[in-house]
């Protein structure tokens, strides 16, 4: 929504807070009725001073964030997606919804360059990910932990260093790929295509190489991407788990339950890679570093996802490590061993305690956080 399409005085006040989590570096803003405007600072949320808000106050608010439509459909229940445009050109990734209480709402700020794999602190070894000629890659991680992000620092690489057509279909769009090497068409939900599995469909019958899809979230565009790789396109998506092994077992419950085996057998033929991601926070400067688990698909891979037997598949990341694979235990260990991160953090964040930290862990056992 641009700035020309509500007037200044509906504006004024998301504005000014707006305007404010930019000076402050905040990376987003909750408004819930029965509190002051929550900010995120560094992955902690912070009440911002004043008085808490209403339910009334929240929607006004808001009001000028949203068409008459799409208020409709939030006060049918309907949780509504949209980019926000302050009027200093900053986007906002928006999600408006009813609760008890009233409204809520999250605005997120959406960097306005798309970020490189540098910047970010990941891996190169992702640019071997879009390298595939085929085949379904996956990132997965909790709300906040920058999953779409990365996702699009993917496709910029994409864009910069191949010839290939490359479809998006996202909800809303957020980062605009300015034209390069590559031919990438951005398609948004509820305004370009009805569905993500519509838009998967509609990709592969219109000679895409790479299908990316914002979020896998139902059995029908997990039929259509895993149907899109066996076609021999390329498809990108995101999942909401929390970890590797948590996104295949949600992904096998999206469909129905004699369709899962099948499902199992279609995916260890079509995965390439799954990997999850959080955010933490650093430990001598501001800012938050990714701590990433890897899985990349190989013949032992295969016969667990074949069998079901996920649970097996961090000790395989654990002893594949040469071949680009890693737990999340081991890629704390990375980032205490580059002081990137502290004890206490790591700790916080490990699934095996001892096997991250050592003899540390007494050290810090009395640790708030520990």
């Amino acid at each position: 929504m641009s700035a020309e399409e509500v007037t200044n005085e509906q504006r004024l006040p998301l504005e000014d807070l707006l305007a404010s989590l930019v000076r402050t570096g905040a990376s987003s803003v909750m408004l819930v009725p029965g509190h002051p405007p929550l900010v995120r600072v560094q992955g902690t949320l912070v009440p911002t001073e004043g008085p808490p808000l209403d339910a009334a106050g929240v929607e006004a608010l808001l009001q000028g964030a949203l068409f008459e439509d799409q208020w409709e459909r939030v006060h049918a229940g309907e949780e509504v997606h949209a980019l926000y445009t302050a009027v200093t050109g900053e986007r906002f990734r928006t999600a408006i919804m009813r609760q008890d209480g009233g409204v809520k709402a999250i605005l997120r700020r959406v960097p306005q360059q798309v970020p490189s794999f540098e910047s970010l602190g990941l891996p190169e070894l992702l640019s071997s990910f879009i390298e595939f000629q085929s085949g379904l890659v996956v990132l997965t991680g909790v709300l906040g932990s920058g999953k779409s992000t990365t996702l699009a620092a993917m496709v910029d690489r994409l864009n910069r260093t191949t010839n290939e057509v490359v479809v998006t279909l996202e909800q809303p769009i957020e980062y605009l790929f300015e034209a390069s090497s590559a031919l990438v068409h951005q398609r948004e939900l509820g305004v370009h295509v009805c569905t993500y599995s519509q838009g998967v469909l509609d990709a592969a019958n219109h000679g895409a190489d790479v299908v990316v899809v914002g979020d896998l979230c139902d059995y029908d565009t997990l039929e259509a991407a895993v149907t899109a790789a066996e076609k021999g396109l390329l498809v990108l998506t995101t999942v909401h788990a929390s970890g590797v092994v948590g996104s295949l077992y949600d992904l096998v419950s999206m469909c129905p339950v004699d369709e899962r085996p099948r499902m199992r057998v279609r995916l260890a033929h079509v995965l390439r890679a799954v990997m999850s991601q959080a955010l933490i926070r650093r430990s001598q400067t501001k800012g938050r570093v990714p701590v990433l688990e890897i899985l990349i698909n190989n013949a032992n891979v295969r016969q667990h996802l074949r069998s079901g037997a996920f649970q097996e598949l961090p000790a395989v990341m654990e002893k594949s490590r040469g071949l680009g694979m890693q737990t999340v235990d081991q890629g704390l260990r990375a980032l205490l061993a580059r002081n990137l991160i502290s004890v206490d953090e790591a700790l916080y964040h490990a699934t095996n305690r001892d096997a991250v930290a050592g003899n540390t862990t007494r050290r810090v056992a009395a640790s708030p956080r520990a």
